[in-house]
């Protein structure tokens, strides 16, 4: 297992490492010339929201139509969907048990689990605070600190990402909220929310996946992804990495991609976490 691990770590440093292009700028310049590319889209949109509004031209007759038919649609959804829910969800998303942290079991390791297959775990919820450091391959530096939360199958994730060099910086705050899908020792959430770029002062949808995947002596994989929009632009971030729990402290391994507004900052990453 070891040996596995040592490999896909060094896998993520060659790949990163042949993806980096000697003409993008390096250090501070990136980090102003990502500002720069996010002022300009801001102000194409701001031109556009002004021509938009000029040509405006309704007709209220057609919009009460409009307005009528979607409540109809809305209606019609609203019932199928709280048939499938009652149906296929609600029970679903209270059968999830954890133990306190990551192979607290000894013997035959499990740290998710559901009511009907295991009588011996009973946590409801659960809290992981983590912290990732990278180094990147243009002289810059990043450093995203994550704190996830789950009540059995609903899930909820706050994270903060800064990019920075020696005098510039460009942060993303997020918090999402979705639905856990787990299966034995692995751990697949989906959710959705709302992102703040420091440098905009407005709320981005944003939208991501994580998965971790339990594994034998006290390792762990874990992926994490985060996309948010501005109009044009796209704001990616994406770690990966192997974990070693040390009863409720994780040390870990990996390798962080970001793109943001097409310009990418990625480089290996070391991390540090607590499970509660």
């Amino acid at each position: 297992m070891k040996k596995v691990v040592i490999v896909a770590v060094l896998l993520l440093l060659v790949l990163g490492t042949s993806t980096v292009h000697a003409s993008e700028p390096k250090g501070d310049e990136k980090i102003e010339e990502t500002k720069k590319r996010i002022e300009e889209e801001r102000e194409r949109a701001r031109e556009e929201e002004e021509e938009e509004e000029d040509e405006e031209d309704y007709d209220e007759e057609d919009i009460w139509d409009e307005d009528e038919e979607k409540g109809i649609l809305g209606q019609l959804f609203a019932a199928i969907f709280d048939d499938l829910f009652d149906a296929l969800f609600a029970e679903y998303l209270f059968t999830l048990r954890f133990a306190n942290y990551p192979y607290e079991y000894k013997t035959g390791y499990r740290f998710n689990t559901t009511i009907y297959s295991d009588t011996e775990i009973l946590r409801v919820v659960v809290l992981n605070l983590s912290n990732d450091f990278t180094v990147h391959f243009d002289e810059t530096y990043g450093n995203a600190a994550r704190l996830t939360f789950n009540a059995s199958a609903c899930h909820a994730n706050l994270s903060y990402h800064i990019i920075f060099a020696e005098s510039e910086s460009l942060s993303l705050f997020s918090l999402n909220g979705g639905l856990t899908f787990h299966f034995p020792n692995v751990l697949v959430n989906g959710y959705i929310g709302g992102s703040l770029l420091d440098t905009l002062n407005k709320l981005l949808f944003s939208f991501g996946v994580s998965i971790q995947v339990y594994l034998p002596a006290g390792f762990y994989l874990d992926i994490y992804n985060l996309n948010a929009k501005y109009h044009s632009l796209w704001f990616s971030h994406l770690s990966g990495g192997v974990n070693y729990t040390l009863n409720r402290l994780t040390l870990g391994l990996g390798y962080t991609f970001s793109s943001y507004a097409g310009f990418n900052y990625h480089g290996p990453s070391f991390k540090v976490g607590v499970w509660f």
